[in-house]
């Protein structure tokens, strides 16, 4: 069992010296070396079969560049790795099977065979190799350069077909599809909040901390243009990140919103505030252990994804982060400022 402090302790450590790794090759070295490491730590075999197969994949690899029957080699070289993964994952089964047909045919003793354990990975790495063999076959990639074909960056380079560049006209036009988009977001999520709890207190504190969590990202965005080494342009990805924030916070602001109705319905005699306060304090745990595990995927993912998705993972952490705080801090203070003021309001109108 992979004991789950262990395994952020080793990401942190392992992200930490990848960043410290000057040259781009090294940090791939490494992180095949940290992978490998993780692995034997649960599973030692799987680490065996895993520089088996790599040493396999790269002998063919080299087979069908260098020989005159490339067909030949690389149907060999499939044939040898799908063999290897059925092994694993069917040959347990099978002999199962015909152990069970032969006791019901002739009547022979039933043999129940164990089935074997799938090492850690062996799918994942078994169809990685049969790619980066049909790559090498069709020349796609010019050499048998496995260590740079797995970093993302070689891969993006190798693979690339076409770009283009988004002048001003176009990122003018996509800077008023975002504000749009996220607006119309804000209306339509103020509507569904307003009936489903019958009141306009809680559609205002939603939209408002929504709002709140969108300028926020967006001015982080503004702040930092140029200063990080990765793109923080206003494209489509950054106005799906945008929505993607807003619709996860609003989650997390709904859940706090019914547990305040909940509350309100089973403790009709108590104050508002205290009433508030208890349904805040019984969602706390359960907002901040989500957010935390959500923070912690998508830090890993921003440290070792490509760099074409950090600008949308970036901003992603600046959202879910800021809109965890404004679900708790934000949306129910709002609707209990303004449940208060309306009965004041209302108070007020009937003395005079």
């Amino acid at each position: 069992m992979i004991i789950s402090f262990q395994f952020f302790g080793i990401l942190i450590l392992s992200a930490f010296i990848y960043w410290l790794l000057p040259r781009q090759d090294l940090r791939t070295i490494f992180l095949i070396i940290a992978s490998l490491g993780f692995i034997g730590i649960y599973d030692k075999f799987a680490v065996l079969v895993i520089i088996l197969l790599t040493i396999y994949a790269y002998g063919f690899a080299y087979l069908i560049e260098k020989q005159n029957n490339k067909k030949l080699f690389h149907r060999l070289s499939i044939i040898g790795l799908v063999f290897v993964l059925g092994i694993f994952k069917y040959l347990g089964f099978l002999a199962n099977t015909i152990s069970s047909m032969t006791s019901f045919i002739a009547g022979l003793p039933v043999f129940h065979f164990e089935k074997l354990l799938l090492p850690l990975g062996i799918s994942y790495i078994v169809f990685k190799y049969i790619s980066y063999l049909t790559d090498i076959y069709w020349g796609i990639v010019k050499k048998g350069n496995f260590i740079g074909y797995i970093s993302a960056d070689t891969f993006s380079k190798i693979n690339l077909r076409s770009s283009q560049k988004v002048g001003p006209t176009i990122s003018d036009k996509l800077t008023k599809d975002a504000i749009l988009a996220v607006f119309f977001s804000l209306v339509l999520i103020f509507l569904y909040i307003l009936v489903r709890f019958d009141s306009w207190q809680y559609g205002l504190g939603g939209v408002v901390s929504l709002a709140h969590d969108a300028i926020i990202t967006m001015g982080a965005f503004s702040l930092l243009y140029g200063f990080l080494p990765f793109s923080l342009e206003i494209d489509q990805s950054f106005i799906a990140a945008v929505l993607t924030v807003i619709g996860y916070s609003i989650n997390d602001t709904v859940i706090i919103y019914d547990r305040i109705r909940e509350y309100r319905h089973l403790y009709p005699k108590r104050g508002l505030a205290e009433t508030m306060d208890h349904a805040m304090n019984a969602t706390l745990r359960r907002t901040f252990s989500t957010s935390l595990t959500v923070l912690i995927v998508l830090f890993a993912i921003f440290l070792f994804g490509g760099a074409s998705i950090k600008g949308f993972t970036f901003a992603l952490l600046i959202g879910i982060g800021i809109g965890t705080y404004s679900s708790v801090f934000n949306a129910a203070p709002i609707v209990y400022d303004t449940i208060t003021q309306s009965k004041k309001f209302k108070k007020n109108k009937q003395l005079v």
